[in-house]
């Protein structure tokens, strides 16, 4: 496959956004703009794809990647990106979120109060010196 002269190229933009998509989504593809591609080639191209995707649908449906229905998101891929599936089945899903970070997420979203922590030598070198003044997020460990 040639690229460079491909109307594929002028629908993607950038050649090299291009060649990605095309050796991810050609499965059987084994040369592109002349060159073999590797099979290491392969797998950076068709995970960058998965990511690329996952990324498009987070902006078309106005969705974070913590909080997405991953159903909607197969719906999304049908007729578009019909690798997807295979994909990730073989490197699995780059944005699988578990129940307790999407609390987590959603935690650090609402917490907006910050908490003043005033930090003083007892004894050493900075002994007498300005207390160290710094703000945390109520959430924040200590």
């Amino acid at each position: 496959m040639r690229i460079k002269t491909n109307p594929i190229s002028e629908v993607l933009g950038a050649s090299r956004n291009a060649r990605y998509r095309a050796i991810a989504e050609v499965k059987t593809l084994i040369h592109i703009n002349g060159s073999e591609i590797k099979k290491y080639q392969r797998k950076d191209c068709e995970i960058h794809y998965l990511r690329m995707t996952f990324k498009e649908y987070f902006e078309e449906a106005g969705v974070k990647h913590y909080d997405y229905d991953f159903e909607e998101f197969q719906k999304f891929c049908i007729g578009r990106h019909h690798r997807i599936p295979e994909l990730i089945e073989k490197y699995g899903n780059p944005f699988e979120v578990s129940p307790e970070q999407v609390n987590m997420f959603k935690m650090e979203k609402q917490s907006t109060e910050l908490v003043r922590l005033s930090l003083s030598a007892a004894a050493g070198p900075f002994l007498g010196q300005e207390p160290l003044r710094k703000k945390f997020p109520i959430n924040t460990t200590v």
